[in-house]
């Protein structure tokens, strides 16, 4: 039996279990019926054929109240109370329908009291059978090697939660901070102390810990990750998602999150926000990382009108999937407007915002993120890269001040500080391009917000470190003393909007970043996460982290100021930088440069016009 619930189990799919379940459950009823007669007639002789209607009519009521109640929906390894008050309620609603429809038809050769008969046989068998296969199923998973595993909290999630991982996971036991929980026994399983992890882990090899209490806020998960790393285990946190009804919550193993590596609490203040309401925002690049983020962050204050450049398709079609689900969840009515366009394409690129000028008076903020950020691809392509990057920045600055934009915002990078890599170049000429055309815009407020590392985004170490670790390893370090500024793609959203709002005229806006972060120690960090280690000589069968050295335009550490000094603004997390222009040229003699350099296509004239600049 067990045996061949175990090929069921393993070799059908949900479609052909569903089957099954009915089919073994019209076999139930039809045995529930021929007992019913048995009992009524005091005897085996019930001249079955004479009432095969009755048989035909209940499991054609069976299988309509079935559909109705979603009867194979319910999942029997978990089966509990709420299963059996559920079955009841299907058992009481067949009877009755049966009764009725066997009242009105009067059925000659049938006794009108045989469906009471059947009602409270059918709900035994219906119960028993349903025991008999949850027995069953739980000796299959007992013949399966399970991981052994740790709930925290005994609370209502950690015992709901119980059923469902017990299918995959041995629990061994509850901990609960909780004193009157501790020493007792919930479903049969023990509830231990905080102080007992260590004895649990050593004694009955665990492996992994799920922390049963959801929504946890930032510091509260970052307090729990600091209480549990040292036991050395994989560390999960079970997080509530609805489904499409709202009515119920499903299961969600979230092992680690972008701020939990980071050693800050940003202190948000949305209010700002309200600037952007019933106001026309540009966003380019807006599929990229930081751009999308943007998006959704600025939807939430309800603009008139958001419109989203991107170059890629697959992109644009993502995040309008995703701002379609915000705008229908916050019921916002704002218009959002989908470009394929490319910047460097100027004549398209005035275009659209001439169409934009016949439809609205003005527009209020243009957040410029487009732009080729991948280091060692930018140096791979430098001539290309270069135009891209610079004609976007150029052609977008000009035509914003053109069509009278309120507030203009390029989103820079530390790595336009003293820069070392051709996206670096870029960045700084980008940077240096808007203050100088600031000057010269009577209308248009230019400001340049720096940041660093985005943990999250494409080409940041965290996926990468994460993919390898998955993979077995080795996790790749450029050099052991490495280091970045790292912040989550949410805090650098939210503090560019900050900074366009506060932003007063071509000031260069840093972000705080924290203190810099060694690169292999975020490494490690990660690999905590996950309850494994570095491997060492003394650990033979940990993850390997291996030195690659550092590539052709990678710096050991990054940078956001070129000097000391920085002016603080009214938010505490961002300054505002106290740099020189190093390039002592007009405006219109910087354009001619960059215009030659676009002009003559040539990676060595390049290369020998920017050493003359001497950045």
């Amino acid at each position: 039996m067990i045996n061949l619930l175990k090929f069921l189990q393993q070799n059908l799919n949900i479609k052909q279990k569903k089957i099954i379940v009915t089919i073994f459950d019209i076999l139930l009823l039809i045995i529930a019926i021929i007992a019913s007669f048995i009992i009524k007639y005091e005897s085996f002789d019930i001249y079955l054929s004479d009432n095969i209607y009755v048989f035909i009519l209940g499991i054609l009521i069976f299988v309509i109240n079935s559909l109705i109640f979603n009867l194979n929906q319910q999942i029997i390894r978990t089966f509990n109370i709420s299963n059996v008050i559920f079955l009841s309620k299907f058992v009481i609603v067949f009877t009755f329908i049966f009764t009725i429809v066997t009242f009105l038809f009067n059925f000659s050769n049938s006794p009108r009291s045989i469906p009471i008969f059947i009602g409270p046989i059918f709900f035994f068998i219906f119960i028993g059978s349903r025991l008999i296969l949850v027995f069953a199923t739980q000796n299959i998973d007992s013949h399966n090697e399970k991981i052994p595993i740790l709930i925290y909290g005994a609370g209502s999630t950690g015992v709901y939660f119980n059923q469902i991982l017990n299918s995959t996971k041995k629990i061994v036991g509850y901990i609960d901070d909780d004193n009157s929980k501790v020493g007792r026994k919930i479903n049969n399983i023990n509830v231990f102390s905080y102080k007992d992890i260590n004895y649990l882990v050593k004694s009955k090899n665990i492996k992994e810990i799920i922390v049963a209490i959801p929504r946890l806020n930032v510091r509260e998960r970052k307090n729990f990750l600091k209480k549990l790393n040292k036991f050395q285990l994989k560390i999960n946190f079970i997080t509530l998602g609805q489904n499409q009804n709202k009515t119920e919550f499903n299961l969600n193993l979230d092992n680690i999150r972008l701020f939990d590596l980071i050693e800050r609490d940003l202190k948000v203040n949305y209010d700002l926000n309200k600037e952007f309401f019933d106001k026309s925002v540009i966003i380019t690049g807006a599929g990229g990382s930081i751009g999308s983020e943007l998006s959704r962050q600025i939807l939430m204050s309800e603009p008139k009108n958001l419109y989203l450049i991107d170059f890629s398709e697959l992109n644009l079609f993502n995040l309008n999937k995703q701002l379609d689900l915000i705008k229908n969840q916050f019921k916002i009515n704002t218009l959002i407007n989908l470009k394929l366009l490319n910047l460097v394409d100027k004549k398209n690129l005035e275009l659209f915002f001439d169409e934009i000028s016949l439809s609205i008076k003005k527009i209020d903020f243009v957040f410029h993120c487009a732009a080729y950020k991948h280091v060692n691809l930018v140096e791979d392509n430098k001539m290309f890269s270069f135009k891209n990057n610079m004609l976007s920045t150029i052609n977008i600055a000009n035509k914003s001040i053109n069509s009278y934009v309120r507030k203009f915002v390029l989103i820079s990078s530390d790595k336009a500080v003293k820069p070392k890599s051709m996206m670096g170049i870029t960045k700084y000429l980008s940077e240096v391009y808007i203050q100088k055309i600031s000057k010269k815009s009577e209308t248009t407020n230019f400001s340049i917000v720096r940041f660093g590392n985005v943990l999250g985004s494409s080409g940041s170490v965290l996926p990468i470190f994460k993919s390898q670790i998955e993979n077995g390893g080795p996790i790749t370090v450029t050099d052991p003393n490495a280091t970045r500024f790292f912040m989550t793609i949410e805090e650098a959203s939210y503090l560019v909007i900050q900074a366009s709002i506060i932003a007063e005229k071509s000031e260069i806006l840093l972000i705080n970043m924290g203190k810099p972060v060694k690169v292999i120690d975020l490494a490690r960090k990660l690999l905590s996460f996950y309850g494994l280690n570095e491997k060492t000589q003394n650990d033979p069968d940990g993850i390997e982290i291996k030195i690659t050295g550092l590539k052709k335009g990678e710096k050991l550490h990054e940078e956001l100021l070129t000097n000391k000094n920085s002016i603080s603004t009214i938010n505490e997390n961002l300054m505002i930088a106290n740099e020189e222009d190093k390039i002592k040229v007009s405006f219109e003699e910087f354009k001619i440069l960059l215009n030659e350099i676009i002009e003559n296509n040539s990676e060595s004239y390049l290369i020998e016009k920017l050493k003359e600049l001497n950045l």
